[in-house]
């Protein structure tokens, strides 16, 4: 169980018990907090919960969707490579065509700027099917691979998407404690006020008392 589901149960036992213990209630209301704003506090507790729940799922997608990219684009690199190396075989004698199909470059290793090389390769060595079959390279397999290679874009642009949500989803959760955390404060301040002379009320809601 993580810190802040401890705090947030913590918060719910100590503002239940200051609605269901009748000379609690009786002592807040008389400072001002009435049961309709405790039950307001017990909504601001429900609502920070459903926050974190969404900033967890959040994290939870966007590392699968992660893990899954980082897998395919792996094996999308491998066959890129493999291919590259057989068409520079296959056209080493045509110094032309290793400048058109960019062979002559190493492949770069910023993942966007690869995608972009890969993807030109494979609109362009499908122009010469026959080529990379004497090389035991099927025109399905380089049409599978540019088809890899559009899936890996795709889920690239998912990971994306999924990391925006779920940083998103982390100011939300951020700003909902916060103000939970400030209505506690204040809350806490009125229940020590009004229950100073009766310390052991203060200890049922699980505030701390110093001697």
């Amino acid at each position: 169980m993580s810190l802040i589901i401890q705090q947030l149960d913590q918060a719910d036992v100590m503002l239940n018990n200051a609605l269901n213990v009748p000379i609690i209630s009786e002592r807040l209301a008389e400072v001002g907090y009435t049961e309709a704003k405790i039950r307001l506090g017990l909504s601001t507790v429900a609502s920070t919960r459903a926050q974190v729940k969404v900033k967890e799922e959040s994290y939870s997608s966007k590392k699968l969707t992660s893990t899954q990219a980082q897998a395919e684009i792996k094996a999308l690199r491998r066959n890129f490579i493999d291919h590259r190396n057989v068409a520079r075989m296959a056209f080493r004698h045509q110094p032309e065509l290793l400048s058109s199909f960019q062979l002559e470059a190493p492949v770069d290793r910023r993942l966007s700027v690869w995608l972009d090389q890969a993807s030109d390769f494979y609109k362009a060595i499908l122009s010469q099917v026959k080529v990379m079959q004497r090389y035991d390279v099927p025109k399905a397999e380089l049409e599978q691979t540019q088809n890899q290679l559009q899936s890996a874009k795709t889920l690239r642009l998912h990971t994306l998407q999924k990391k925006g949500a779920a940083q998103h989803a982390t100011q939300q959760r951020d700003q909902a404690l916060k103000e939970l955390n400030i209505w506690l404060l204040r809350f806490k301040a009125a229940a020590r006020l009004a229950l100073a002379d009766e310390p052991q009320l203060l200890e049922i809601m699980g505030i701390v008392v110093t001697a």
